[in-house]
């Protein structure tokens, strides 16, 4: 009896465990079965966005047409204006909404044609273009309201171009005023003209998109890069970082673009992303920070071949000083490092880049994307004295002899919400002046050998350009970006002396531009 009661137990034990262990292979495999599922369809919506993001656009003739204005066949009195005009090249125009009426358009008899190419040879508010249609005279502006009654003078600038965009419109103006182009694209940035290699001419800017991607109290523009042959017609877009296993698919950021060929560019966009790197030391949401990553990508022919994110760095967190609530009590997202400008270094082709919440330069290998040095700010490796550093800044680029040059917009108080200065702080009196600054850093010795401030005597608290065009002469063309207390959109400046050779006056003081350039050509 004593057996077959063992028995009876032994056989209770074993249905027990084969009763457990299928019902865990059962679940396992639908486990398994349910993660693969859903990786199987991320990495199908990934090679979706990537194949969109990646697809061969068609930006042929018809693609680059200048739509004709809507014309109330009604209303001869009235006057309309056309979304792009040049002197330099054909203005191809599309007539396909005109089709079944009889056209003429200054003169010549174009009924029934699909496009017609146009030859003008001054944009101003002189010279019109009468588009007959019917029998009955339409009248079009070269010169948009918007654009018209500008100011300028001329105090002996050297003969060039000026590129800029304010209101929605992209503009490239002569040394003597002369619009020779125009673009009506909506908010757009750095419009500007490149070369590649072969000297081959291409324009490129940045036009706002995506709006529904815009991060709430982060001075960020959500965009898509737009690339132009020597004639304005469009040949490239990019829409978005490629997506790869640390980056999902996210709109381009506004604040830079590096052109360095068709199909090869340096790209960048604002990341929302949630961190538990932060060090303990610093006040963070143990689970889990929001915080804004900037991410830099060189892409070429689609593919990445280089990408950093600062996320990856989390020593750079305590470099901050502005937007960087890491505990997402005041803000959404922590804006904590802002990148804001790129440039190549000419002797060994690595990368520096502006951060504006670090009031830091910061050079990164481009190779492994290590930080290679830190110039200006809490992190400073070269020695900088306080009154030789800068804040805010936007815009950098090389000189010849190896200096960096810098608008230092010379914030005194933050931008944003976080952190708040206390209004019974000294801050508040203290004076904020932009100024420019030419610094050069010897990297091997850590140190600073070549230091210049060129006070302007204006403050400009957020974005701003400075270009150097004649390095003997000291010769730079500002744009004056947020311009609090300047008249000029922008100015061609002699630094040494404070002489203003070009001003240019917009027709309205609302008006900003994001950064200001000018070429011979």
């Amino acid at each position: 009896m004593k057996n077959k009661l063992i028995l009876i137990v032994i056989s209770i034990i074993i249905y027990t465990v084969l009763v457990v262990g299928i019902t865990y292979t059962i679940t396992a495999s639908n486990n398994g079965s349910t993660q693969s599922s859903e990786e199987n369809e991320n990495d199908s919506q990934n090679a979706a966005v990537a194949e969109v993001i990646n697809e061969d656009k068609s930006f042929d003739e018809e693609y680059n047409m200048i739509p004709m204005p809507e014309i109330d066949l009604k209303n001869a009195e009235k006057t309309y204006e056309i979304k792009s005009l040049t002197t330099e090249a054909e203005n191809v125009l599309d007539l396909r909404t005109l089709s079944g009426h009889d056209v003429a358009i200054n003169g010549e008899n174009v009924t029934d044609q699909d496009s017609y190419a146009l030859n003008i040879e001054e944009i101003s508010e002189e010279n019109q273009i009468t588009i007959n249609i019917d029998g009955t005279d339409y009248t079009i502006r070269t010169l948009p309201e918007t654009l018209a009654n500008y100011d300028y003078e001329n105090n002996g600038a050297e003969d060039g171009y000026y590129y800029f965009s304010y209101s929605s419109y992209l503009v490239k103006m002569s040394t003597d005023g002369q619009i020779a182009y125009y673009n009506d694209v909506g908010p757009s940035y750095n419009f500007k003209l490149n070369k590649n290699e072969d000297g081959e001419v291409y324009y490129t800017y940045q036009v706002k998109a995506n709006a529904n991607d815009d991060i709430d109290d982060i001075g960020s523009t959500p965009v898509k890069a737009v690339v132009m042959d020597e004639n304005y017609n469009v040949i490239d877009e990019v829409e978005s970082i490629i997506p790869n296993k640390d980056v999902d698919p996210n709109p381009l950021d506004m604040h830079e673009f590096v052109f360095i060929d068709v199909g090869h560019y340096i790209i960048n966009a604002y990341y929302r992303d949630e961190v538990f790197n932060i060090p303990e030391d610093i006040d963070h949401n143990k689970f889990g920070s929001n915080v804004v990553a900037s991410v830099i990508q060189e892409i070429k022919d689609g593919e990445v071949i280089f990408q950093w994110k600062s996320t990856d760095y989390p020593e750079l967190y305590e470099l901050s000083v502005e937007h960087n609530d890491y505990t997402n009590e005041h803000t959404r997202y922590s804006d904590y490092i802002h990148f804001n400008a790129l440039a190549i270094d000419p002797e060994d082709n690595n990368l520096i880049a502006s951060f504006r919440h670090l009031d830091a330069v910061i050079k990164l290998n481009r190779d492994s994307g290590e930080i290679m040095w830190v110039l200006g700010g809490k992190g400073d490796q070269f020695g900088l004295e306080r009154e030789q550093k800068f804040s805010r800044q936007h815009s950098l680029s090389y000189l010849s002899d190896g200096s960096i040059l810098l608008f230092n917009n010379g914030n005194v108080l933050p931008q944003t919400a976080y952190p708040k200065v206390p209004e019974d702080s000294s801050l508040h009196d203290k004076e904020e002046e932009t100024t420019i600054m030419n610094i050069k850093p010897d990297e091997e010795e850590k140190e600073v050998t070549k230091y210049k401030n060129y006070p302007t005597g204006e403050f400009a608290g957020t974005r701003g350009s400075v270009q150097m065009l004649n390095e003997e002469g000291s010769i730079a063309l500002i744009g004056w970006g947020s311009r609090e207390t300047k008249n000029q959109l922008f100015s061609e400046v002699n630094l040494e002396t404070g002489e203003e050779l070009f001003k240019f006056y917009p027709n309205n003081e609302d008006y900003v531009t994001y950064r200001a350039f000018k070429f011979r050509e």
